[in-house]
């Protein structure tokens, strides 16, 4: 097996538990725009988290929000 394939497969072990996601992904996947989702953390119907610059939003936070913007 080359590195290549291992690193592949480490990857895909990492994206089946990962349970946050970057500002971009969640818009992505709930359909509100950024400038809303922003608004929804600030009226704290949204729960985010700083890591460093990014803002990350837990999986179960996401699909937990009564946000009136998320579909």
């Amino acid at each position: 097996m080359s590195t290549n394939q291992e690193l592949s497969a480490v990857e895909q072990h990492h994206l089946c538990r990962q349970r946050g996601m970057s500002l971009p992904v969640f818009c992505k996947r709930y359909g509100p725009g950024r400038t809303a989702a922003y608004e929804e953390i600030k009226l704290g119907r949204l729960r985010a988290r700083k890591c460093g610059k990014r803002t990350i939003i837990a999986e179960d936070d996401a699909e937990g929000t009564g946000c009136g913007v998320c579909r």
